[in-house]
């Protein structure tokens, strides 16, 4: 069977509470990210400007 070439997805996160709520989950969403970096799924992430949000830019099969 042949092998799957991954797909590359840009995966745009918008902040929907205060920045004082999400700011307090930073620790834990950098932990999360980490271990998608370490699968290899995630090539790349950052804030958005303003920071509203975040932007990934990942590798799959599919979504």
């Amino acid at each position: 069977m042949p092998k799957m070439t991954p797909h590359l997805f840009i995966i745009i996160l918008k902040c929907t509470a205060p920045f004082d709520r999400t700011e307090q989950s930073i620790v834990p969403h950098r932990e999360y990210l980490d271990l998608y970096y370490k699968s290899g799924h995630f090539l790349a992430s950052g804030p958005l400007v303003p920071r509203t949000g975040g932007v990934i830019i990942a590798k799959a099969k599919d979504k």
